[in-house]
């Protein structure tokens, strides 16, 4: 369950952008901006998003927020086709996020990335 000051802070970033995206759209209709193709954009809100989730303090989900951000940036360079690179030849870079995830997620679980890996996961036994 995400915590009540994350959940402002995401409400609030929806609300600005939800304002800025109005105002463009009346600007639009009123012919004082000309018409761009926002839609092609709309992954940033994913960013946006993803970026705000990994920047909350929650000691229990330190990666809350990694696959917005993830999926927002591979949805971006796929729809502008950024360096030539579309949905065909970008795919494979969601598995190898997924591998990330997991390794993040397994470093995490052991006390995060100054944790010993070679270290066993249990305590040595005392003696009576």
């Amino acid at each position: 369950m995400p915590s009540i000051a994350f959940a402002r802070t995401v409400r609030g970033a929806i609300g600005i952008t939800l304002v800025a995206l109005g105002g463009v759209l009346t600007a639009m209709n009123f012919d004082v901006l000309e018409p761009v193709p926002i839609v092609r954009f709309w992954p940033m809100i994913l960013v946006v998003l993803g970026i705000l989730g990994l920047t909350k303090t929650n000691p229990d989900k330190p990666l809350e927020g990694y696959w917005l951000l993830v999926i927002g940036l591979w949805l971006q360079v796929s729809l502008l086709e950024l360096w030539g690179l579309g949905f065909r030849e970008t795919w494979p870079m969601l598995v190898i996020a997924w591998g990330v995830s997991l390794l993040l997620r397994e470093g995490t679980a052991r006390g995060g990335a100054t944790a010993n890996p070679a270290a066993p996961d249990f305590a040595p036994r005392q003696n009576p």
